[in-house]
């Protein structure tokens, strides 16, 4: 079974926040946190949250077999598809993403688009910003 996430990370004042929208054939999962100190850039965090994104996909469905990563950040997405290499402080990271033997797919999404009515993936894109956002202070709750 393959299940469907949005992930998005927000930093702010030395305080990185993820949010995670995960869809599945059984049912939906949302939820943000703050991200470890040891994560205060925007990468590490975006990167974070694609890495809650598949252990939630797990954890809530044993059987899935692959998931779907939408995100706005093209520098993780090529760190996650190994498109580039010397991943430096991000390897631990990338090797928790793939230790799960899940298979995993990425997609661009352009951010901050929702206000334009621009799509359905925009939109959501849009939610998770939010959501990761409270947990810096970005936005209020």
């Amino acid at each position: 079974m393959w299940v469907t996430a949005y992930t998005d990370a927000s930093v702010r004042y030395e305080k990185a926040g993820w949010s995670v929208w995960l869809r599945s054939q059984r049912g939906r999962v949302v939820l943000k946190g703050e991200c470890p100190p040891e994560i205060r850039d925007s990468n590490m965090a975006e990167l974070y949250a694609a890495v809650q994104a598949v252990e939630l996909a797990k954890e809530n469905w044993p059987e899935t077999s692959g998931v779907l990563l939408n995100m706005d950040s093209t520098g993780v997405i090529d760190k996650i598809t190994g498109l580039v290499g010397d991943s430096g402080k991000m390897l631990p990271l990338l090797r928790r993403l793939h230790s799960h033997g899940l298979k995993i797919r990425c997609k661009h999404i352009r951010g901050h688009r929702a206000a334009s009515g621009e799509s359905t993936r925009s939109y959501l894109n849009d939610q998770v910003d939010k959501l990761a956002g409270k947990v810096t202070g970005k936005y209020r709750a």
